[in-house]
């Protein structure tokens, strides 16, 4: 979950949360989990801007017609995590 963002591994990711879906934006992609094992994802491509490249704000989405399993993988698996820690009370240090 934490990474530090000063060494070269680091690899940049969001998650977003509403009352029904959990996302994840991650290597220009938007995956997004609903409660009824729902999966939808999009290609995230930069709109046309003056801005230079690291203050992009604003995305097309382009929905996918193939997933792409690992990320989709690599997504129920942090938050199933943070669901169990939470559970064991593992996160209030």
């Amino acid at each position: 979950m934490g990474q530090d963002i000063f060494k070269e591994s680091f690899q940049p990711k969001a998650y977003i949360a509403t009352y029904q879906d959990l996302g994840l934006i991650k290597d220009n992609y938007l995956t997004v989990i609903s409660p009824r094992k729902k999966v939808r994802q999009y290609s995230l491509r930069p709109q046309k801007s003056e801005l230079p490249a690291n203050f992009k704000l604003y995305y097309d989405e382009v929905p996918l017609k193939n997933s792409v399993q690992n990320l989709i993988d690599d997504y129920v698996s942090a938050y199933q995590s943070t669901s169990f820690w939470l559970q064991k009370n593992q996160l209030n240090k």
